[in-house]
């Protein structure tokens, strides 16, 4: 007897640079970063405790980190471009984001959440030792199934310094707590694809 598979029935990639921008370049984005926090020292409503949150952040001044960024999507563009749901439209209109920073003092963390666009997108400016990034499979978060059922299990980061990373923004995630003796800072994104 033959078995025969189905088409994948749902399917979620990370897609990843690693050492984004260099060492100067990193150092900069992160004192611009932080005088940023110090000028306004008032973070964005819904934030997590310990987290301060800056309100949109301008990553066309950081020409390094935005066609980083680009290269990202254009990948997972091309990726997933089979998908007749994603890509039911003929062309690719054009890429919008909004870009905010996130500086998560030592104790805090970011609960688990999900985001209304196509990708989600964060570089680590300082990460190392600061908590690892948890991706659930929302079966998971309903705790109704069978913990072994196939690709139900969490899937956790541990980022770098000058990390970026792409992944669908359904994915609920979040940040494990802080444990470190240093701060969190990285840039986060929304990322929404337009269709002609």
């Amino acid at each position: 007897m033959e078995v025969n598979t189905a088409p994948i029935l749902f399917q979620a990639n990370l897609f990843y640079l690693k050492s984004v921008g260099t060492q100067e370049q990193r150092e900069l984005l992160k004192k611009d970063i932080l005088d940023l926090k110090e000028k306004s020292n008032d973070s964005i409503a819904r934030t997590n405790p310990g987290c301060w949150r800056s309100d949109l952040f301008p990553v066309e001044n950081y020409p390094w980190l935005e066609e980083s960024a680009k290269t990202l999507i254009e990948q997972a563009h091309n990726y997933y471009s089979s998908d007749q749901t994603y890509f039911s439209r003929t062309k690719l209109e054009g890429t919008s984001y909004n870009a905010w920073v996130n500086v998560n003092e030592p104790g805090s963390r970011n609960v688990l959440h999900s985001h209304f666009s196509t990708y989600s997108c964060v570089y680590y400016v300082q990460t190392q030792g600061t908590g690892s990034l948890r991706l659930c499979n929302p079966a998971q978060t309903l705790t109704n199934n069978v913990s072994n059922s196939p690709f139900t299990r969490d899937f956790y980061i541990d980022p770098s310094d000058g990390d970026l990373i792409l992944w669908p923004s359904w994915i609920p995630h979040e940040v494990e707590p802080n444990l470190s003796n240093q701060s969190r800072i990285n840039v986060a994104m929304d990322v929404h694809l337009a269709y002609a």
